[in-house]
């Protein structure tokens, strides 16, 4: 029940945080309707975000409000407050109550035909249900919530209700569903650009893999979930986050790292004061020092542990004594609606029967002048009626045919690019793998007997190979990133002299054992306007490339030129050059030949595909100029940074 209360605040009514902001003390009400209307909704505004940090404060502005909005009728701002309301009860630990007022809000909402707030409200009810354990009656309304958000295409609140049902699926130990749900929740809000609740789905998947023990994976979710949570200030996210990771360092018996992590989301559940936060990051403080033998503080963190469940034991009591007349009451709703849909049907059903039999009496007096005629007539247009439907649907099958063939070929040709690419990959991180398989064993084997310098030497070699892997493994991941749709392009403006600089001081020591010279033309202005990561990505690439087809003692040069509005980077090498067939092919993986460079390293063709593809999005094009034997010069542009401001 701790894990269930942990999350119930986050997991459906995003915690708003309050910097400041005090409810309006209402001296003179507006005498002008409209003004009278937007100052409502400022109270509305008001007092939903202090719902949760001061609850007395937010019942009386609502309340206020709510008397404003009843005497002019305004509806809508009514079932928001009923809403608002229920959510302070709802804080208050009232749920009985808090589901009363959730009740109004979405019947209201329904009288007005207000289908999103009828979303919101049925929303909160799925909260009140879920903390009451009825796990299975919340993810049914989560379902029906999803369609109906899905029908209104709000991108934002469909993936909040993607979680939902996740979230659900993991409280039934259904974690494929549950899995499947979060990544669709993380794809949505990435689409829509609204960051606001990423923390909360990448904390969401960092727990599910914990408890699936894969730690790694759920250490990889948990970061994520911090670098969105601090600018934004989510500190109750940010303090679960900190003691998830807390319980992914006990896992691998990192305890001071672990102690670490718990202090600091101690340190923010004490500062947002939520008992559950606090009481659940004692509780695993406790066992933390517990097991590094600091009994002391381990005691310390076992009577804080004690005063937060202490203090949320008649929360615990309220539940139990609301299960029953909650369950009564969402019983009741159902039949009722059923009953209302049920009398709804038939008198509809009744007023088609009287239009009908009205119609019938109408056509029985003219039938008789009509009968030959109509049957003539109506022969007539239904054989060009059949003539026409039948032509209609030949064309749509014959296009629907073409259209088959189409994808049938393009499926073909993705999965001839599949294998092709699976292989080269298979054989390429077989190489620097087995390297590191073979060195790491001849060290296991032979480390007492070696000497430093055969030490250092293994080790190079071992760095060397691990450096291979991970190039590979790391436009891999970028590669994939790209096929499913999840690269996002943010443009700034940035120097490309600094991109040059850090990649060739990056590659420095691959060029070093080469003996190979790295010159590059140096720029004062060269300002571009795209994606510094993805540029950065673009020229390391093909820098990389250059060192690796180019021969010892050879040069390798970067150099920057303006045209029109675009910077043009150039990166020439003196290396074995490319054949006017292979340059063809050469951004294409579905039709790429491997190359050997002259210390034999191999390449999969992976990285000039991701160079193509970055520097497209960021408005770009790439191409080379080469010749056997003569060396390869690679060609990017990237657009000028037009400083309007005159602030670079």
């Amino acid at each position: 029940m701790r894990a269930l209360k942990r999350w119930i605040l986050f997991k459906y009514i995003p915690v708003l945080l309050f910097l400041g902001l005090q409810p309006q003390k209402i001296h003179a009400l507006p005498t002008s309707p409209d003004t009278l209307k937007t100052f409502v909704q400022q109270q509305i505004n008001v007092s939903l975000e202090i719902a949760n940090l001061n609850p007395d404060s937010a019942m009386n502005t609502a309340s206020k409000a709510f008397e404003i909005a009843s005497q002019n009728n305004y509806e809508e701002s009514k079932a928001e407050l009923l809403r608002i309301m229920g959510l302070i009860w709802y804080y208050r630990g009232d749920y009985a109550r808090a589901l009363e007022y959730f009740l109004q809000s979405y019947n209201l909402y329904r009288i007005i035909d207000n289908p999103k707030g009828e979303a919101s409200a049925l929303n909160n009810i799925s909260v009140v249900y879920r903390n009451q354990g009825y796990t299975n009656k919340a993810l049914e309304m989560d379902l029906q919530i999803l369609a109906m958000r899905q029908s209104l295409g709000d991108s934002t609140k469909i993936a909040a209700s993607l979680n939902n049902v996740a979230v659900a699926y993991k409280d039934l130990n259904e974690a494929t569903k549950a899995l499947q749900y979060y990544h669709e929740a993380v794809s949505t809000s990435l689409k829509c650009r609204n960051p606001e609740s990423l923390d909360l789905y990448y904390n969401n998947l960092g727990s599910l893999h914990l408890n699936q023990n894969q730690p790694d994976s759920a250490y990889y979710y948990f970061q994520k979930s911090i670098q969105i949570s601090k600018p934004l200030n989510h500190k109750q996210m940010l303090a679960n986050s900190y003691t998830y990771l807390g319980n992914y360092f006990m896992q691998k018996k990192r305890y001071d790292n672990a102690i670490a992590s718990y202090r600091t989301g101690l340190k923010l559940a004490k500062e947002i004061g939520i008992i559950y936060e606090i009481e659940w990051t004692a509780e695993q403080l406790h066992a933390a020092y517990a097991m590094k033998g600091d009994y002391q503080n381990a005691y310390q963190m076992h009577v804080l542990y004690k005063q937060m469940a202490d203090s949320a034991k008649n929360q615990a009591t309220i539940q139990k004594i609301t299960q029953i007349e909650t369950s009564l009451r969402y019983s009741k709703e159902r039949e009722f609606e059923q009953v209302m849909q049920t009398k709804k049907e038939l008198e509809n059903q009744l007023e088609l029967n009287k239009q009908k039999q009205a119609r019938n009496i109408a056509g029985i007096a003219g039938l008789a002048l009509l009968l030959i005629t109509g049957i003539t007539l109506r022969s007539y247009h239904r054989k060009n009626r059949d003539n026409k439907l039948l032509r209609e649907q030949t064309k749509e099958i014959t296009l629907q045919n073409e259209e088959i063939q189409s994808q049938r070929d393009n499926i073909e040709a993705l999965n001839k690019t599949k294998d092709k690419f699976f292989a080269i990959i298979a054989h390429d991180l077989k190489n620097p793998l087995g390297s590191l398989f073979k060195l790491s064993g001849m060290m296991h084997s032979d480390f007492e007997q070696m000497q430093p310098e055969t030490t250092k030497s293994y080790l190079l070699h071992l760095n060397h190979a691990a450096e291979k892997a991970f190039i590979l493994l790391d436009n891999l991941l970028q590669w994939s990133t790209l096929q499913l749709g999840s690269i996002q392009v943010n443009p700034k403006p940035f120097n490309l002299l600094d991109v040059m600089r850090d990649n060739t001081e990056l590659l420095s020591e691959f060029a070093a054992q080469k003996k190979i010279e790295i010159q590059f033309q140096t720029c004062t202005e060269c300002v571009a306007y795209a994606d510094p990561i993805l540029i950065n990505t673009v020229i390391r690439n093909l820098l990389t490339n250059s060192l690796k087809f180019t021969p010892e003692n050879g040069t390798v040069s970067l150099k920057v030129d303006l045209k029109s509005n675009f910077w043009v980077i150039s990166v020439t090498d003196n290396g074995i050059g490319i054949s006017s067939e292979d340059q063809k092919q050469l951004f294409d993986m579905a039709k790429q030949t491997k190359n050997i460079g002259y210390s034999k390293e191999k390449g999969t063709g992976l990285g000039l595909v991701l160079c193509k593809e970055f520097t497209e999005l960021n408005g770009g094009t790439i191409w080379l100029e080469s010749e056997l034997g003569k060396g390869s010069t690679f060609f990017v542009s990237v657009p000028v940074w037009e400083n309007k401001s005159g602030l670079i």
